[in-house]
This record gives C-alpha cells, structure tokens and sequence, in this order.
C-alpha cells in the first residue's frame, strides 16, 4: 500500500517528484540501458537483470532481461523494497528471509532465490528505483566486491537519467480520449493516490499523471472491479474528492471530480 504517516507521505513525495522531473516512466527501450541490464548479467552469470522504477503504484522496466512483464504492482516487488532500505539489498536465499518466503514472485513466476538491488540514487539523494539481478536458485557468493560492482553500475544508470533533458515548464497532458491535436486539459504531474470505494473499505493504490480543477488522469495496474464513481485521495495534498470514471483505456483512467 501507499505510505500512510506524514513523514512518509512527505518522503514519497518529494520521491515522485524527483521521478516525474526526468521524464522517464513509459518511454521506449534505449540502449545506453539495454547495455547495462546485458552487462549485469553478464558479470554476475543471472538470468534476469531489470533496471526497475518505482511509482506510486507499480515497478515498471526501463530495461528487463528474463522478464515477460513490463510493469508489476508494487506492493510485493522486491525492488520497492529495496528503495524503502535506502542502500543496497542483497537476499541469498528468498525463501529463508521473512520478508519474502511468502512472495508471490517467490512462490510463483519467475520463482526468484535469489536477489540484489542497488539503488538509484538522485542528484537530491531521491530513490527512484533499482539496478537488480535475481535468480531462481539461491547463492551465497554475491558478496562486498559484487555489491560494488552493481552499485558502480547502478551510479552509471542513474547519471544517464540525470543527463535526460526535462520536460517542458508547466506541461500539460491530453486525457486518453482526446485526439493528438486536441486542447491538453490536465497539467503533468506524478502523484501518489488513493482510489476508494465500498464505503472506504475497498482501496487501490494509484499514480496520479495529470490534474485540473476539474479532474485528474490516473493509472492503475487494472482497472477490473473498479467502479464507475469513488473516492479519489491526493495523499500529498491531504485532499479527498468525489469522482467518477469518464474514460478508461487499459491502465489509464480519465476521471471527473463532482
């Protein structure tokens, strides 16, 4: 789930800040990080290596090998929580760790053992995801010299974001219903939200990518069994509006605040 005391909520903001100021979350493969993910596997003999960021709500891929999915929920990623650690995570064995032997990603596909994870690390000291490698066989052999190497490689990644030009000043984004050419209406944004609904009794975790007075753009890992009007949270903004669903396209969500 979202953070939930004021001093989290403070610290996840300012994390998603220093995310949507590089303009990264959905962009297509680019091999100055395809090089790296090749590279980690190569050096440390692991199946999947993944260059991995942390929104509000999910772990999405910049860069993946050995992983079919794109983008999973973050509340069982391995990587979220490794950036809630703030240093590098090493897990020999998952299955003998408390905080893992239960996993899904454990217990089922891909079946990790074994994990490492070092942090992506802002100019401003944000995390806002990982350099990882993982395997489905459990190794007691990544020690002080191997968690080096990763988190060197890790630095790398994270001095190629910084390099990435920003976006424009005040940006603004079309809802997913509009036409290209179409009058953006919600300016860009990258919130943690809450989506509430069963009298508060049902929530789902969400990423906030747009805002007007009038409504929000927000994405969610599925849209199944949310309905059409709930409550939606702006936890940094302490602020919690009525709304409905006026279009939804996959994971996307074009809301209206009533």
């Amino acid at each position: 789930m979202s953070a939930t005391s004021p001093l989290e909520i403070q610290a996840e903001t300012a994390r998603l800040d220093a995310l949507e100021r590089f303009c990264i979350l959905d962009t297509p493969p680019e091999p100055a990080f395809d090089r790296v993910t090749r590279l980690v596997c190569a050096i440390f003999k692991t199946p999947m290596a993944n260059i991995t960021l942390i929104d509000a709500h999910r772990q999405w891929f910049k860069s993946r090998i050995g992983m079919d999915d794109s983008e999973t929920d973050r509340e069982h990623a391995m990587c979220y929580a490794a950036i809630r650690t703030q240093a590098m995570m090493v897990v020999p064995d998952t299955r003998l760790d408390p905080r893992f032997r239960d996993n899904p990603f454990v217990t089922g596909a891909p079946h990790v053992r074994f994990y490492a994870g070092a942090p992506l690390t802002m100019p401003n000291g944000a995390i806002i995801g990982t350099l990882c490698c993982f395997d489905m066989a459990p190794r007691s052999t990544f020690g002080i010299v191997e968690a080096a190497i990763l988190s060197d490689l890790a630095a790398i990644i994270a001095d190629e974001i910084v390099r990435r030009p920003p976006p424009p000043e005040n940006e603004t984004l079309p809802p997913p219903t509009m036409a290209p050419a179409a009058t953006p209406m919600f300016r860009r944004v990258l919130k943690a939200g809450r989506i509430a609904f069963n009298g508060g009794r049902s929530m789902v975790d969400c990423t906030i990518r747009g805002l007007s007075d009038s409504g929000a753009l927000v994405t969610v890992i599925s849209t199944a069994g949310i309905p059409d009007q709930f409550k939606l949270a702006v936890l940094a903004d302490n602020v919690s509006r009525a709304a409905r669903i006026v279009s939804k396209r996959e994971g996307n969500i074009e809301i209206a605040f009533e």
